[in-house]
């Protein structure tokens, strides 16, 4: 499991966009507060995946309001899932987590 934390922006990500997209960031860090690099983060509903950042970020975008259900993946890390719903506000959740023993 892991221990993160995901903040949701409610930026638009272009001015030309037909439907505002809201950003959501987010940080992957280990149970002892260290970032976990080179994380699978997979959005489940379209298989759509990246890969966290040298600190353990990631950022995705989204319609306002949309419900994402985000898996994580990284080695010697249980996996671990949540679910965040955009919104236009800034948002703060954050999944406890623990090692592969």
């Amino acid at each position: 499991m892991f221990r993160g934390l995901v903040a949701v922006t409610g930026a638009m990500m272009s001015p030309l966009a037909v439907t505002a997209q809201v950003e959501l960031r987010g940080r992957l860090i280990s149970e002892t507060g260290e970032p976990i690099p080179g994380a699978t983060v997979t959005i489940a509903e379209i298989g759509f995946s990246l890969r966290s950042d040298s600190l353990g970020r990631f950022v995705l975008a989204g319609a306002a309001s949309a419900e994402l259900r985000l898996q994580f993946i990284a080695s010697g890390y249980r996996h671990d899932s949540a679910s965040v719903t955009l919104g236009r506000r800034p948002m703060e959740r954050s999944n406890v987590g623990t090692r592969d023993s």
